[in-house]
């Protein structure tokens, strides 16, 4: 049966948005029993992002998406509909939005963006650390302002060393540890002597000496190396120099802090200004609905499934969790093109659409089996646009986004 719409305005069957309909009407109806099905799918655990996907295409997926985001936010949920749809981008046509920058283009312009050298003030250093994470890179960061320098280290875009290079002399680690009597000043000397001969860390060769354990340089350097990230945070006017080195070129501290813990505590600070953050929260389109918000496709990629197999849409969908309550994702159809299963392990659970006599059994059972693949949380099947005088099926398998 197809809805009715209240409005004077002409629908597209496939692309209603409820909003335009009498809460009273039995479209109305049928999306409220969607949200109380899924309700009580979520009631042993809490879920915080949702696939919308189908077998083939036009079954009804992006309307499906777009009118469960709308009855959600009725019960005062914030709610983030995301158009992960890059070769059709339905969810963006309903909403007008086609155009807009989105998904594409945080995850490859600013997320893939690459850095060599600048003003840390253009970027902040939380973006810049998030940002060599994101692409993996093994180098040293150098940040110099006019009373600092300091390198960073990172192996494999992980945060593994920092070294402050003018640290005023009595703050040097072999004077801290004369200073704590941990070292005597003649093992201090035979230490640092030992260290002009080698390319090796203070540290390490103290270790190697036997002149200190492990606990006592740990809880030095990590001392250290906070007093590091403290001046390095402060750098906001320094200028920036990424330097590509091997894996042979970083030496990690045989003992010292957890530095994945410190990055992780830095980049969570809410006093840290985030141009990552600001480009996210501008691609975000609110609606005429309270709450509900929409992130449009963006521009469209040559490469869809490979932009969303990076670490950056991860990340992305991580950030936008901190956002909203309940994000839902309308993904391109499984059988077509692997978009939607290289989404579904990210999410919470998977809504599978299917139109009444157009999608037959075996698709949708191919469906399930290549989302089982993923281990997807397959939580029901929306059957749409029902039509009871209807013998006959059809399916496309192939023509999608040609």
């Amino acid at each position: 049966m197809d809805p009715q719409p209240k409005s004077k305005k002409k629908q597209d069957g496939d692309n209603a948005f409820l909003a335009a309909y009498s809460v009273k009407s039995r479209y109305a109806e049928a999306y409220r029993t969607l949200q109380t099905s899924l309700h009580f799918s979520m009631l042993e655990k809490e879920f915080h992002c949702l696939l919308v996907t189908s077998s083939l295409p036009g079954e009804g997926k992006s309307a499906t998406t777009a009118n469960l985001g709308f009855t959600i936010v009725q019960s005062g949920k914030r709610v983030l509909l995301i158009d992960a749809d890059m070769r059709k981008c339905g969810l963006s046509s309903i909403f007008n939005l086609k155009k807009n920058q989105g998904f594409s283009n945080l995850v490859s312009d600013v997320f893939g963006r690459p850095i060599s050298s600048g003003q840390v003030a253009d970027y902040s250093l939380k973006d810049i650390l998030t940002l060599l994470r994101l692409q993996n890179k093994t180098c040293r960061l150098n940040l110099k302002d006019d009373a600092n320098e300091a390198d960073l280290f990172l192996l494999d875009g992980h945060l593994v060393d920092i070294y402050w290079k003018n640290r005023p002399g009595p703050q040097k680690l072999a004077n801290v540890l004369v200073e704590n009597k941990i070292l005597t000043e003649e093992e201090a000397r035979r230490a640092l002597g030992y260290q002009e001969k080698s390319a090796q860390r203070l540290g390490t060769i103290l270790l190697g000496l036997g002149m200190v354990t492990k606990e006592e340089l740990t809880k030095t350097l990590f001392q250290q190396m906070i007093e590091s990230f403290r001046i390095t945070s402060g750098m906001i006017d320094a200028s920036f120099t990424v330097h590509g080195v091997s894996n042979k070129e970083i030496q990690p501290l045989a003992a010292g802090p957890d530095f994945d813990q410190l990055y992780q505590e830095y980049i969570s600070a809410e006093n840290v200004r985030s141009c990552i953050g600001e480009a996210i929260d501008k691609a975000i389109c609110p609606t005429e609905e309270k709450n509900l918000f929409v992130l449009p496709a963006g521009s469209n990629p040559p490469n869809p499934s490979e932009l969303l197999a990076w670490a950056g849409t991860g990340f992305l969908l991580a950030q936008l969790r901190q956002r909203f309550d309940l994000l839902v994702i309308d993904s391109p159809p499984v059988i077509p093109v692997s978009d939607a299963l290289l989404l579904a392990p990210s999410t919470d659970g998977v809504v599978l659409v299917t139109r009444s006599g157009k999608t037959n059994r075996k698709a949708v059972a191919d469906t399930l089996r290549r989302l089982d693949t993923t281990r997807a949380n397959v939580l029901g099947c929306v059957l749409n646009r029902v039509n009871p005088y209807a013998h006959s099926y059809y399916h496309d398998y192939y023509s999608y986004g040609e």
